[in-house]
């Protein structure tokens, strides 16, 4: 087992309502990154919610801003299942657009801005990762 002490806020202690469009897009956009980051060494996160990510600060803008995902009492680990972790044989993650069209994370919708229906999400995965895939990275 391996500990690390976090410094950080976790993300169901901010209220979105007190965020931009914008700030809320960057932290879904590096929330759904860390769980790919994770899918690629070969774990399922299997609980991406506000209550199991720590954000490094308050400050949403911040050039330094960061997330980790915490409390992996629901993962999975590939390997442990007798199944290749894909970092073993894919160059890097796929894209969060294959990953998450179609298909907003349920337990993040707070974080989704206001009046978005799955077309502003899909758009939106497209204008962030435009042109990246797995085959393309």
């Amino acid at each position: 087992m391996l500990l690390e002490r976090l410094e950080g806020v976790p993300l169901d202690k901010l209220d979105p309502a007190h965020y931009t469009q914008d700030e809320r897009l960057r932290v879904l956009a590096l929330s759904v990154e860390a769980e790919l980051e994770l899918y690629h060494a070969g774990v399922l996160h299997g609980d991406m919610a506000p209550r199991n990510i720590i954000c490094s600060g308050v400050d949403l803008q911040a050039r330094d801003l960061h997330v980790k995902m915490i409390d992996f009492g629901l993962a999975t680990v590939l390997p442990l299942l007798g199944a290749k972790a894909p970092c073993e044989s894919e160059p890097s993650p796929q894209s969060p657009t294959e990953w998450f069209w179609d298909s907003r994370p349920v337990d993040m919708r707070q974080w989704v801005p206001d009046g978005w229906g799955i077309p502003e999400w899909n758009q939106g995965l497209q204008r962030k990762w435009a042109g990246q895939s797995s085959e393309n990275r």
